[in-house]
């Protein structure tokens, strides 16, 4: 049986912000909870088990579309968090 760990909605932006602060221990385990969670919220059968397959695929760079561009956003959001974010924060989030 899956926990969910309890989340109070406490509203703050930035990369402190409770909503995402719980995804950062332990990414691959946290984004699988939150897959879970929209699986059990989004079935069409209330009263019946949700399954979950998971696959690890192993795909080549280059085969992911925009992959470059979408680097360049991260590392102009990690650039730019200096006037919102802590030294520390802005390491966790180089370290990802």
């Amino acid at each position: 049986m899956w926990k969910f760990a309890n989340n109070e909605d406490y509203s703050q932006d930035g990369w402190n912000d409770p909503s995402i602060s719980n995804f950062k221990s332990n990414i691959f385990k946290n984004l699988a909870r939150e897959i879970i969670q929209n699986s059990i919220d989004a079935r069409n059968d209330k009263n019946a088990p949700v399954i979950v397959n998971f696959t690890l695929d192993t795909l080549p760079r280059d085969s992911i579309p925009g992959l470059d561009q979408i680097q360049k956003h991260l590392e102009y959001i990690q650039k730019n968090s200096a006037r919102t974010e802590g030294d520390s924060q802005k390491k966790k989030f180089k370290n990802l």
